[in-house]
């Protein structure tokens, strides 16, 4: 388990190594490549584990059950609705399962966030 959480550091510091290099040989200026790199990472990183934390804690489960609830109630959709067990119990009821969290969504955010941090207080110290 330890192994795996330590290969998205690694592999985040090698995106960035290379981004660096590639913006390095083209002539760029490091320190306005390194701010860019580390906010697009930290951005993406956030963004993904912040979409796996709402779909893990069931967020979404609401809305489908709101949208199962109103198919089932409108007359339109009857060829659709016999195919769902709603008719029988007249009731739609569902238990949705606990989800075990991701493993990926802490480490995820804690480097976006750190990322993001880095790039702010870089871009703040390169603009004043």
């Amino acid at each position: 388990m330890m192994k795996r959480l330590h290969v998205l550091p690694m592999v985040t510091l090698l995106y960035l190594a290379v981004v660096y290099l590639v913006r390095y040989m083209n002539g760029s200026n490091l320190l306005l490549t390194l701010i860019d790199t580390l906010f697009i990472v930290g951005i993406s990183y956030a963004s993904v584990a912040a979409l796996m934390f709402v779909f893990q804690n069931g967020f979404l489960n609401g809305i489908l059950y709101a949208f199962k609830r109103f198919r089932s109630r409108s007359k339109k959709d009857e060829y659709v609705a016999q195919f769902d067990d709603v008719e029988e119990r007249k009731e739609i009821h569902e238990v949705y399962a606990v989800r075990e969290p991701f493993r990926l969504t802490a480490p995820l955010f804690y480097i976006g966030i750190l990322s993001l941090a880095v790039s702010l207080i870089l871009s703040y110290s390169l603009y004043t």
